[in-house]
């Protein structure tokens, strides 16, 4: 399916496709840029084998992608959908292996930017979604389910599908085996209807997305934390925080801390080491380094005014702008407490209706903490 393309694909497709098809490969050209679910609605259409496997373009398959998702899609009646594991260029981190909901219909990949050599990374697990950008289906049952909504714009097409999919009784899941890079994000204005997609799916999906983060995260050892702006971040569990603590403890040794952090990236004190070691180093660029690293996994907003004395001392100004234009989006919703507050005890409410005692308890959690007074009158 060609949406359009304005580059050299119109010209090369064809003969690039054949190579790897033969006469199976068929090029579909749209004069117009219908959007990806339209465009993948349409390939479907015309499609002619038992199963459709979507592969985004701005992908590089490194192994076979194809066969060990197929194999384990045919070996489990209840799995409606499988892919790939996705990495960045260079296969170190991880892109996609999952995707969880933290609360509400919020979306997250699980484990992203993990080391790819981590553990939990190829760890088999039932999700209630995996993205579309590698995605094997049977096309009966992408048919069945009347296939990609059309009113989503570029996003959370893949959520949408497969919230319906699990009606169904079928979960999603992915095949670690197979390996695709995937550089992501890459489409022209791919998050500029964030809004209005997340209004979409949740009008269409509330009652069928649950909150899984907080239980994929504690039978891994971690824990679900949540910021102040209710968004979702994973903290070491008592055990493996104790474990990171006592291997440094016992020989502290800041060469050590790259290949510590590589094996638990959640490690908070471990990146508070690695600044403060590079600082008193003087090396204000790699301090910087470390603290713009521990931002990905603990965003809170310690590390960011961290980050912005890192960046100023580093006299990285591109950094210190970036993060006084975050820090204007955050003031922004941190200036509804009433608004946070309510959002908070609506899925504190949820989760207790729903069983989820877990993600109960964060919720009061966090709710004690931001609102003490409140809570206690």
């Amino acid at each position: 399916m060609d949406n359009a393309s304005t580059d050299e694909t119109a010209m090369e497709a064809v003969g690039f496709g054949e190579s790897l098809f033969g006469h199976s490969f068929r090029y579909l050209r749209q004069e117009e840029n219908l959007g990806f679910a339209r465009a993948i609605n349409l390939g479907a259409d015309q499609a002619s084998g038992k199963y459709l496997y979507l592969l985004n373009n701005d992908t590089i398959t490194v192994s076979d992608p194809f066969s060990a998702p197929l194999e384990l899609l045919q070996s489990n009646q209840d799995l409606g959908a499988t892919g790939p594991l996705l990495l960045y260029p260079g296969g170190e981190r991880v892109q996609h292996l999952g995707i969880t909901v933290p609360h509400s219909i919020k979306s997250v990949h699980l484990y992203h930017l993990f080391p790819a050599n981590h553990p939990v990374v190829t760890k088999q697990r039932r999700f209630q979604a995996i993205t579309m950008a590698a995605f094997l289906v049977e096309r009966d049952l992408f048919l069945r389910l009347d296939g990609l909504h059309e009113g989503y714009v570029n996003g959370m097409e893949d959520i949408d599908f497969c919230a319906r999919m699990n009606q169904k009784g079928l979960y999603c899941s992915v095949a670690p085996e197979a390996i695709v890079h995937h550089i992501a994000g890459q489409s022209a204005g791919r998050f500029a209807q964030d809004v209005h997609n997340s209004r979409l799916l949740g009008s269409r999906c509330s009652q069928l997305l649950k909150p899984d983060m907080n239980i994929h995260a504690e039978n891994d050892g971690y824990a679900l934390r949540l910021t102040p702006w209710l968004d979702p971040y994973l903290v070491l569990g008592e055990d493996l925080s104790t474990a990171m603590d006592s291997t440094w403890d016992t020989a502290p040794d800041p060469a050590s801390l790259t290949e510590l952090l590589q094996r638990e990236p959640c490690w908070e004190r471990g990146w508070e080491l690695l600044a403060d070691h590079c600082n008193s180093s003087g090396d204000m660029a790699g301090e910087l380094s470390a603290l713009v690293q521990k931002s990905a996994f603990s965003p809170t907003l310690p590390t960011f005014a961290a980050m912005n004395e890192a960046a100023l001392r580093a006299g990285d100004q591109a950094r210190v702008d970036a993060l006084a234009e975050q820090t204007t989006r955050l003031d922004a919703i941190l200036s509804r407490p009433t608004s946070l507050r309510a959002q908070a005890r609506g899925i504190m409410s949820r989760a207790n209706d729903a069983g989820n005692d877990s993600l109960a308890a964060i919720m009061d959690a966090w709710i004690t903490q931001h609102f003490p007074e409140k809570e206690a009158s």
